[in-house]
């Protein structure tokens, strides 16, 4: 199984060696990145207007459509992460 893994032991044990205590420190979004992909059941990309895939990097968030012919990325939209909206709109 998967958690039985070596790779997965090895990477435990790193977690565990860390002093990273994510409930008393801050996060730094500039050291934050996240890709989120979109696939059908037969893992193609979708076809636009749907996203193919959100990326956040650097405090930005980048949108992308797929090629319908290549399903390369293609940027439609970029803009920035604003703190107060995760929060619920709070200023």
């Amino acid at each position: 199984m998967l958690q039985d893994s070596e790779s997965v032991q090895r990477h435990l044990e790193l977690l565990q060696s860390t002093n990273l205590n994510v409930n008393k420190e801050k996060v730094d979004l500039a050291r934050v990145a996240f890709r989120i992909g979109f696939w059908d059941d037969d893992v193609n990309r979708p076809k636009p207007p749907s996203l193919a895939a959100i990326f956040l990097v650097n405090k930005m968030f980048y949108y992308y459509q797929a090629d319908p012919e290549t399903q390369g990325l293609r940027l439609v939209l970029k803009e920035p992460y604003r703190s107060h909206i995760a929060l619920g709109g709070a200023s």
